[in-house]
């Protein structure tokens, strides 16, 4: 037998019931990072929200003065930055 093919199949040939198996736990000091994540994450959706009502109010104006306004294209900046601020907080949920 080949000795790169031995040093292959070595591990496949150890018993792999006494391999350890820790369980994860956050680092001391990490309730500092969740409380700042959370203001993060609030401060991103009130601007959202902000942009949003200033969108509503520009499609509105130009709805008045009879223009087409770009207020759909400034609508949909804050409902994708909100849908986006949220999935990261789901995907860093679903590893913390």
């Amino acid at each position: 037998m080949d000795l790169v093919t031995l040093l292959l199949q070595l591990p496949l040939q150890m018993p792999m019931d006494g391999l350890p198996d820790p369980s994860p736990t956050a680092p001391p000091g990490s309730d500092r990072i969740s409380l700042v994540l959370g203001w993060v994450m609030w401060v991103v959706a009130a601007f959202c929200l902000l942009m949003t009502i200033i969108a509503g109010g520009r499609i509105a104006a130009a709805h008045r003065r009879g223009e087409e306004g770009e207020g759909f294209k400034a609508l949909a900046m804050p409902v994708v930055g909100l849908i986006v601020a949220t999935s990261a907080a789901s995907i860093l949920t679903f590893f913390v």
